[in-house]
């Protein structure tokens, strides 16, 4: 007599499961940005004048001083007996 056998294999189901999602929210800060203007700034430019400068003339005399010879001159001294 045959005998029937049945083999089990594992089959591996789909299966949908819901899973909550963190919704992201943007918080936008608004800021205020200061306007900057464009100003035209006047420079000062300085105007070189020019000046005459007198020529002054030396001369010079030349006198003939004398050198003075530097002598060792001995010192005696006296004794004076009483």
């Amino acid at each position: 007599v045959p005998k029937i056998v049945r083999q089990q294999v594992p089959v591996q189901k789909v299966m949908q499961r819901h899973v909550e999602v963190p919704q992201v929210q943007y918080m936008d800060e608004i800021v205020d940005v200061p306007v900057q203007k464009q100003r035209h700034v006047p420079t000062i430019q300085v105007v070189h004048k020019e000046v005459e400068v007198p020529q002054i003339e030396y001369i010079d005399h030349h006198i003939h001083v004398p050198v003075q010879k530097h002598r060792h001159v001995p010192v005696v001294t006296k004794e004076q007996k009483f």
